[in-house]
């Protein structure tokens, strides 16, 4: 199996996360984006080829990828990641809402 290793963004988000600094609210969106680019990295993927399967433009992209996600509801983030789960990819739409939990709890 295969390790999946937490870039230095994810571990900053994470980090933000628990601290209290982002708010539950904009969690699913951060967690959405998040997945996008693990997919990404994982099946060796250009950002064009995303762009793509998901249907945004490159400039949308590069905005997904730099967590520049103002522009984005929470729904569509959603749509994206879920375009991606019909084409195979192992993204479970539970894990996005993990941390929303651990904050509510």
């Amino acid at each position: 199996m295969k390790t999946k290793k937490v870039s230095n963004q994810e571990k900053q988000i994470n980090k933000r996360i628990e601290s209290g600094e982002i708010t539950p609210v904009r969690i699913p969106r951060l967690k959405s984006s998040t997945e996008i680019i693990k997919y990404k990295k994982e099946n060796d993927l250009l950002q064009k080829d995303i762009a793509e399967a998901i249907s945004v433009n490159k400039s949308e992209i590069s905005k997904i990828f730099s967590y520049q996600l103002e522009e984005f509801s929470t729904e569509r983030l959603f749509d994206m990641v879920e375009m991606l789960i019909k084409r195979g990819a192992g993204i479970r739409l539970e894990n996005i809402f993990e941390e929303v939990k651990k904050k509510a709890s």
